[in-house]
Protein backbone atom coordinates (compact mmCIF):
# COMPACT_ATOMS: atom_id res chain seq x y z
CA UNK A 1 0.00 0.00 0.00
CA UNK A 2 1.24 3.49 -0.84
CA UNK A 3 1.33 6.01 2.00
CA UNK A 4 0.30 9.48 0.93
CA UNK A 5 2.00 12.46 2.52
CA UNK A 6 -0.13 14.19 5.13
CA UNK A 7 0.62 16.95 7.57
CA UNK A 8 2.73 15.90 10.56
CA UNK A 9 0.34 17.26 13.17
CA UNK A 10 -2.64 15.50 11.57
CA UNK A 11 -0.70 12.25 11.50
CA UNK A 12 0.38 12.66 15.11
CA UNK A 13 -3.22 13.30 16.18
CA UNK A 14 -4.38 10.24 14.28
CA UNK A 15 -1.71 7.99 15.76
CA UNK A 16 -2.19 9.20 19.32
CA UNK A 17 -5.95 8.69 19.12
CA UNK A 18 -5.75 5.19 17.67
CA UNK A 19 -3.04 3.47 19.69
CA UNK A 20 -3.94 -0.15 20.26
CA UNK A 21 -6.36 -0.30 17.34
CA UNK A 22 -5.69 -3.26 15.06
CA UNK A 23 -7.08 -5.21 12.13
CA UNK A 24 -10.29 -4.19 10.44
CA UNK A 25 -10.84 -1.18 12.68
CA UNK A 26 -7.34 0.15 12.02
CA UNK A 27 -7.82 -0.16 8.24
CA UNK A 28 -11.21 1.52 8.55
CA UNK A 29 -9.83 4.46 10.53
CA UNK A 30 -6.90 4.87 8.17
CA UNK A 31 -9.42 4.96 5.31
CA UNK A 32 -11.28 7.74 7.12
CA UNK A 33 -8.07 9.72 7.46
CA UNK A 34 -7.30 9.33 3.76
CA UNK A 35 -10.87 10.30 2.82
CA UNK A 36 -10.57 13.44 4.92
CA UNK A 37 -7.33 14.26 3.09
CA UNK A 38 -9.09 13.71 -0.27
CA UNK A 39 -7.00 10.65 -1.02
CA UNK A 40 -10.09 8.76 -2.16
CA UNK A 41 -8.32 5.85 -3.86
CA UNK A 42 -6.35 5.12 -0.69
CA UNK A 43 -9.46 5.53 1.45
CA UNK A 44 -11.35 2.99 -0.64
CA UNK A 45 -8.39 0.59 -0.62
CA UNK A 46 -8.21 0.70 3.18
CA UNK A 47 -11.97 0.30 3.55
CA UNK A 48 -11.90 -2.69 1.22
CA UNK A 49 -9.14 -4.18 3.39
CA UNK A 50 -11.26 -3.53 6.46
CA UNK A 51 -14.21 -5.26 4.80
CA UNK A 52 -12.04 -8.28 3.96
CA UNK A 53 -10.93 -8.51 7.59
CA UNK A 54 -14.43 -8.04 9.07
CA UNK A 55 -17.30 -8.27 6.59
CA UNK A 56 -19.79 -7.94 9.48
CA UNK A 57 -18.79 -4.30 10.22
CA UNK A 58 -21.70 -2.26 8.79
CA UNK A 59 -19.98 1.12 8.98
CA UNK A 60 -17.29 0.14 6.49
CA UNK A 61 -19.99 -0.88 4.00
CA UNK A 62 -21.67 2.49 4.46
CA UNK A 63 -18.41 4.35 3.92
CA UNK A 64 -17.66 2.32 0.80
CA UNK A 65 -21.15 3.03 -0.51
CA UNK A 66 -20.67 6.76 -0.15
CA UNK A 67 -17.22 6.68 -1.76
CA UNK A 68 -18.36 4.45 -4.61
CA UNK A 69 -21.29 6.73 -5.36
CA UNK A 70 -19.82 10.18 -4.70
CA UNK A 71 -16.19 9.71 -5.75
CA UNK A 72 -16.04 6.72 -8.11
CA UNK A 73 -19.43 7.20 -9.83
CA UNK A 74 -20.30 3.53 -9.34
CA UNK A 75 -23.96 3.53 -8.33
CA UNK A 76 -24.34 -0.24 -8.63
CA UNK A 77 -21.50 -0.95 -6.18
CA UNK A 78 -22.80 1.80 -3.89
CA UNK A 79 -26.28 0.27 -3.71
CA UNK A 80 -24.82 -3.17 -3.04
CA UNK A 81 -22.67 -1.87 -0.17
CA UNK A 82 -25.52 0.16 1.34
CA UNK A 83 -27.85 -2.85 1.22
CA UNK A 84 -25.17 -4.90 2.97
CA UNK A 85 -24.76 -2.18 5.63
CA UNK A 86 -28.49 -2.03 6.31
CA UNK A 87 -28.72 -5.82 6.44
CA UNK A 88 -25.95 -6.02 9.01
CA UNK A 89 -27.36 -3.21 11.13
CA UNK A 90 -30.74 -4.89 11.70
Amino acid sequence: MRIAPIGFSSYQNFISGTQGVQGAQAAYLLGCLYYDKRQYDLAVANWETSKELDAAFPTVHRSLALAYYNKLNDAEAAVSEMEEAFGLDE
